[in-house]
């Protein structure tokens, strides 16, 4: 909570929704880390009369790499186990040089058979001098938007869905209660006369998905109905209490700590 203003006649709270927004942005970044690793790849070899090179690019979204070697420093390919929780997912085709591997793509997957099919395809090149060329390219741009527009989009979702600044004023001179929150979807005001505040406090609640008390701050008006200040509900209830407090102290009412 921040206090933009604080006098005998006017109150303007302003609580920033950091976390939310923390935890939105490192949703994206785990989708734009993995839209990093699958794209488009290719390898081609050309074996000349006297001497020849190979080539392999890798291209995503945001870049392009490309490396090139001598065709005589090209020993073979295997498909290698990469050093993962979950080896059943974690083939890739890795290029056999003199002292180094350089891996064929950046991503993994599990369907081993057809890593091998151009680890065979590899080999066979090397091994009959009489093939002039040798491509092999595979486009997984079409693999990786899935997977990048659902875990972007879910980071999206919850900073559009709960990431709203919410500014609170409440105004003696006009008699006015506003609560405000402004995200990417829009602006919403919900407005009450000061008369017909009655209360605000803490409400309390256990959470099933993080198996612990969260808080919500809610506010009652003279009718008994109520409504909730941010649209979740979080821990740190000290901070919540004394957004409460704040407000019983500009209207002189009694203070209350929970429900």
């Amino acid at each position: 909570m921040q206090i933009i203003q604080r006098t005998s006649t006017q109150l303007k709270l302003k609580i920033l929704p950091l976390l939310i927004w923390m935890i939105g942005g490192i949703i994206m970044s785990i989708g734009v880390r993995q839209s990093q690793q699958i794209g488009r790849y290719r390898v081609i070899c050309d074996r000349l009369p006297d001497s020849g090179h190979c080539e392999i690019s890798q291209s995503s979204f945001w870049q392009t790499y490309r490396q090139t070697f001598p065709l005589k420093d090209l020993q073979g390919a295997e498909v290698v186990l990469h050093n993962s929780r979950n080896p059943n997912t974690a083939y890739k085709v890795v290029l056999l040089l003199p002292g180094k591997l350089i891996p064929l793509h950046d991503f993994l997957s599990s369907d081993r058979p057809a890593h091998q099919k151009q680890a065979d395809l590899i080999n066979q090149f090397v091994q009959d001098s009489t093939q002039s060329k040798l491509a092999i390219s595979r486009n997984m741009l079409g693999l990786m938007i899935t997977p990048f527009l659902l875990v972007c989009g879910t980071g999206l979702l919850t900073i559009a869905c709960f990431g709203q600044i919410i500014i609170l004023k409440l105004d003696k001179p006009s008699n006015q209660f506003i609560l405000t929150w402004r995200g990417i979807l829009g602006t919403k005001r919900i407005e009450h006369p000061l008369r017909n505040i009655a209360r605000s406090y803490v409400e309390p609640s256990i959470s099933r998905r993080i198996g612990r008390q969260t808080y919500v701050i809610k506010v009652m008006l003279t009718s008994g109905e109520t409504f909730a200040v941010t649209p979740y509900k979080s821990s740190g209830y000290e901070e919540k209490l004394r957004t409460t407090q704040e407000i019983h102290s500009f209207l002189g009412i009694e203070p209350t700590e929970t429900t």
